[in-house]
This record gives C-alpha cells, structure tokens and sequence, in this order.
C-alpha cells in the first residue's frame, strides 16, 4: 500500500486541540495544504471521526500546526 493511502489511527480531538492552538479554522487549513484531497470537507470528516487521516494528512497537520 503507498505511504499516502495508508491510514493511521489519529484522535480528533488532538487534531482539534492542535487546530484551535493554532488559531486556524477548518477554512484556513484548506487554503494553506500543499496535499490535494485535503478539503475542509474533508478535515471536517476527520475531526467528526467519521474518516481515519492518512499518513500524509498527519504529516500535513503536524506541518500546519506547528506540532509534532
């Protein structure tokens, strides 16, 4: 499987944390990624827990937020 289909269990409510101490909303997140599937739909999806978060999407987060 490639390394950006993968998914990883990540918590949403980490994501959620991790956004809000960024003082991002869902909006910014989508205009800032340099991933393509990356939407706010799509964020919205994963922060609801309704979708897992690939590997690359994590990496993104962790890029956007400032976090590791």
């Amino acid at each position: 499987m490639a390394r950006h289909t993968t998914t990883v269990p990540a918590n949403p409510e980490v994501i959620i944390w991790a956004r809000k101490n960024s003082k991002m909303r869902s909006a910014d997140v989508a205009a800032r990624t340099t991933l393509s599937g990356l939407d706010e739909d799509r964020l919205q999806q994963i922060e609801a827990g309704d979708a897992e978060a690939t590997i690359s999407e994590v990496l993104e987060f962790a890029r956007l937020f400032k976090r590791p």
